[in-house]
């Protein structure tokens, strides 16, 4: 039986010194910057090379999909492979735990690293790590791992990540004689536990010479829904993002709302009035952001489970991951802005009608006095 976990990260870039670099350097500073690690072994990178001349734009802002945005370079049909050992001491100390309470089973670690059309997935098998293994505890290790170290390396890459990373499952795969399946070659038992729920996933062994080719077969198998998964994850997390941009500005038009405010009359008079321009111009952005990616997600969904051309497996993963999605008081933040604005707007038509009276009054009077 082999076990293995499901995240998602992958290597970003960002550099102050390099505005472009081919596509194939980018592939080639990955594996070097991989074997500098003496930890790491096995690196093997594969890709559609009809890309490899082309250029990447990578002149900051860089993306980084830990910030809420998509992936970057996402680069097509990469397979990235490597091995990497990490002491059951350092593993305990990445994830914060007493040595003893560390569950990964191994101390020896498979990484695979893919770009699907929906975007970046990892899959990562703790070797010998059996039964009783967690391998999503090996997802986050490994990440951990790299983070810290990668960031020691003189290099323009960046360990990026979708979080929480595990797939919150145990994956298990196993060939025996007893496995039917009805919709594929393979059998998917999920047993829902508190935490990470555990799947099992077998198959005959007429089907594969042995549990490796298997295992490498089910990657393929589940890359899609994977990647599917996990670009839900991103849009939420972009969306979470825009909505904290929002409120910020929404907390600096509230600060002059606040008797105690110490805003001066300059800013009254000019700052206010941009601050509800931007927060409306970045509302609209919102829902209109929020409107493409509700399309898109529809679009996708149904090209998955609803066209019939695809053998799927973690469907009610993605129903949960959808309808857990995040809902905001959009309209109710809109009428909330409108109030302050034409708030705002009545008190600076007062202040010019007083205005305007005292300079008035003033005006005759002085006229009254010259003349009399």
């Amino acid at each position: 039986m082999k076990a293995f976990g499901v995240g998602c990260f992958h290597f970003s870039v960002n550099s102050t010194e390099l505005k472009t670099i081919l596509v194939k350097d980018y592939i080639a500073e990955i594996v070097q910057t991989l074997e500098s690690l003496t930890t790491v072994s096995d690196v093997q990178c594969d890709y559609d090379e009809s890309v490899k001349s082309e250029e990447l734009d990578i002149s900051p802002p860089n993306l980084l999909m830990k910030d809420g945005d998509g992936c970057f370079p996402q680069i097509p049909f990469l397979n990235l492979e490597f091995n990497i050992y990490i002491p059951s001491r350092i593993q305990a100390e990445l994830i914060d735990i007493p040595e003893e309470y560390l569950d990964t089973g191994s101390e020896n670690f498979k990484v695979t690293i893919v770009h699907d059309w929906h975007g970046p997935l990892t899959y990562v098998e703790p070797l010998g790590g059996g039964t009783d293994a967690k391998p999503s505890t090996s997802v986050q290790v490994v990440r951990e791992y790299l983070c810290r170290e990668i960031s020691k390396i003189e290099t323009y890459l960046v360990p990026d990540f979708l979080g929480p990373s595990p797939f919150h499952a145990d994956f298990f795969f196993e060939i025996n004689d007893e496995t039917q399946s009805k919709d594929g070659i393979f059998n998917v038992q999920v047993n829902k536990r508190p935490g990470y729920d555990r799947i099992t996933i077998t198959c005959s062994k007429e089907a594969f010479s042995s549990e490796d080719s298997g295992l490498s077969a089910l990657y393929e198998e589940l890359a899609q829904e994977v990647a599917f998964f996990y670009d839900l994850n991103q849009k939420a997390s972009g969306q979470m993002h825009r909505w904290f941009e929002i409120q910020e500005v929404m907390h600096s038009i509230l600060d002059f709302e606040n008797e105690s405010s110490k805003k001066s009359l300059k800013d009254r008079v000019f700052e206010k009035p941009k601050l509800f321009r931007k927060v409306f111009k970045d509302i609209g952005f919102f829902k209109g952001q929020n409107i493409f990616d509700q399309s898109a997600i529809s679009n996708h969904y149904n090209s998955i489970y609803d066209s019939g051309k695809h053998t799927t497996y973690l469907k009610e993963f993605i129903d949960k991951e959808i309808s857990e999605h995040a809902t905001y008081p959009v309209e109710e933040t809109v009428e909330l802005m409108r109030y302050f604005d034409q708030k705002t707007s009545k008190v600076f038509e007062l202040s010019i009608v007083v205005l305007a009276a005292t300079l008035g009054g003033f005006v005759g009077s002085i006229i009254t006095v010259s003349f009399s």
